[in-house]
């Protein structure tokens, strides 16, 4: 547990620069939330717009409102098998 009180944490990472925005959360469920921000936060300070995003298969990241949100953004959203981390090696070495 942080200082803050936060549990859990969400990492986001651009694959060209390797830049990463790091949000603390209390619980799982604050994913979405998560995610929303940061699509939001990268159209306001970029000129650049998600196209991919990959997490494991996560009930948090397979959840309808998460898919139906991606599909709407126009995010193409992929998955990793379970229990393949070095397919996500990018971030478990940022983590």
């Amino acid at each position: 547990m942080s200082t803050g009180h936060n549990r859990h944490f969400l990492t986001f990472i651009d694959d060209y620069s390797r830049n990463a925005q790091v949000y603390f959360m209390k619980r799982k469920l604050e994913v979405f939330d998560c995610l929303k921000e940061f699509v939001t936060t990268i159209k306001k300070q970029s000129d650049y717009n998600i196209r991919t995003l990959r997490s494991d298969q996560s009930g948090e990241y397979t959840s309808n409102y998460f898919e139906a949100f991606c599909k709407q953004q126009g995010i193409r959203h992929q998955t990793t098998p379970s229990s393949t981390p070095h397919l996500n090696g990018v971030a478990k070495r940022k983590n």
